[in-house]
């Protein structure tokens, strides 16, 4: 305990005389725990949490449920997403653009899984006007049918009042073609979402700095994306 003790003051002391930039990512994390969890050692932890996710950037966007599924108690997975989300409010908001065409879509899709090493998926609640509304990370690690719930992906949509909706994900391995998995998930969000009266706008899947349309390859009915028809693939 007494050894515990002595590596927290130093992590303290660490960030009074130098900040956060003077830290490495798992430090920081490792500081965080050491407020909610004060009798173990998470200095492993914080690490898991960083290769987990890919950066502390990431593990700072996952919500509660995800963090506790992560490993983490209650206390916490609710001070790591505090502490998120009141970084995302203190952030100069970003101008709320339109994704009412493909190309917006994948350049939106693109920033946001760019920090993301690993295979993760993330529900896009958008307004009526195309605008998002919020990002939800859905799924992470290998993203197949079993895991993906659509009853999380409704209830994410309907918390915020989304009128249409827009899945994403990536592909570590570069390609970002859809997988005879990726187009069968896709479908069954799409239904479940058409249950309560939203409509799946898209689902982007992100390679090497291109993204792949299951909308503009007719994979998702829709008479907003029979607007929007193009080319399969864009690369930047």
């Amino acid at each position: 305990m007494e050894e515990h003790s002595g590596h927290r003051q130093r992590l303290r002391e660490s960030f009074l005389a130098g900040g956060a930039k003077a830290m490495p990512e798992h430090q920081l994390l490792e500081l965080l725990l050491t407020y909610a969890i004060p009798r173990r050692d998470v200095n492993p932890l914080a690490h898991r949490l960083i290769e987990r996710y890919g950066s502390l950037a990431a593990v700072l966007k996952a919500d509660v449920a995800e963090l506790k599924n992560a490993g983490l108690g209650e206390y916490a997975a609710t001070l790591i997403a505090l502490a998120g989300a009141m970084r995302n409010i203190s952030e100069k908001p970003r101008k709320k653009q339109r994704l009412n065409n493909p190309e917006r879509a994948a350049e939106y899709c693109m920033q946001l899984l760019r920090p993301h090493r690993y295979e993760v998926m993330y529900l896009v609640s958008l307004d009526s006007g195309l605008k998002p509304i919020h990002e939800d990370m859905v799924s992470s690690g290998t993203i197949d049918q079993s895991t993906v719930y659509p009853r999380i992906i409704a209830e994410c949509a309907l918390r915020h009042a989304a009128a249409y909706a827009m899945l994403c994900h990536n592909h570590p391995s570069g390609n970002p073609a859809p997988s005879n998995e990726d187009i069968a998930m896709t479908k069954m969000i799409f239904s479940a979402l058409s249950g309560i009266g939203i409509q799946l706008y898209d689902h982007i899947i992100v390679g090497d700095e291109r993204a792949y349309s299951m909308a503009r390859n007719v994979y998702i009915p829709s008479d907003i994306n029979n607007n929007n028809q193009g080319t399969e693939e864009k690369s930047t």
